[in-house]
């Protein structure tokens, strides 16, 4: 079995798992963010996938069979003169 980690464009129908990743408190926690609720959030997504500066990436894991498993997104902004990684 192959587990190998695959880097792939954001499309839209990612984003509900990103939202239910960020529901979890855990997660939540360890962000120091909290969580937005779905229409808050889908907003935000809209903003990110709108601006052409932001390299956006699923993340992915072919560990089961016939199926990828998100695992969650990378994000990279520039904002002069910094460099943001999320």
């Amino acid at each position: 079995m192959s587990n190998n980690i695959l880097l792939c464009d954001v499309i839209e129908s990612d984003l509900p798992i990103f939202f239910e990743y960020q529901l979890n408190p855990d997660a939540t926690e360890m962000a120091a963010f909290p969580s937005k609720d779905r229409d808050a959030f889908m907003a935000q997504w809209a903003r990110i996938m709108s601006d052409e500066s932001v390299i956006l990436e699923t993340i992915l894991s072919d560990a089961r069979v016939l199926a990828l498993i998100i695992l969650g997104s990378i994000a990279r902004v520039d904002q002069l003169p910094d460099r943001f990684i999320l």
